[in-house]
């Protein structure tokens, strides 16, 4: 028997579901691997910089570009990046974050400027109206 509307429509939407699931999983366990390592790594930096009397450096970050994959021959095989590398990339400095708020707060308050003074107008035009009637 073939399987009426409705029922190719539920398993369809369970499909998606699961799917999202699925991703939402991924991502999660990506993001908390990255939160791991990079605090991980972070205490390496600064214990080994306490050690050496130096300043900590940043560890380099993940790019873009392709990568050489080791014990290839002749040709140059690339390695694709994962989702942890993805994550990384996504990562914004804290200096960076400051500038963001500071921005939204500064649109914020335009916008919020912008709708005051076109109510005010609003007001002085209907009074400029009633003030021509009479």
């Amino acid at each position: 028997p073939k399987p009426t509307r409705a029922e190719r429509e539920r398993k369809r939407s369970t499909r998606r579901r699961q799917e999202h699931r699925k991703r939402q999983r991924m991502l999660s366990k990506a993001v908390s691997k990255t939160a791991t390592r990079s605090a991980g790594a972070a205490k390496a930096r600064a214990v080994s910089a306490a050690r050496v009397g130096g300043s900590a450096r940043a560890a380099p970050r993940p790019t873009l570009r392709n990568r050489n994959v080791a014990g290839t021959r002749g040709g140059v095989a690339t390695q694709a990046l994962g989702p942890n590398e993805i994550a990384l990339l996504a990562e914004v400095p804290e200096s960076q974050v400051n500038e963001i708020f500071h921005t939204a707060g500064v649109m914020f308050a335009i916008t919020l400027t912008g709708l005051a003074l076109g109510f005010v107008l609003l007001r002085v035009e209907s009074l400029v109206e009633a003030g021509n009637k009479e």
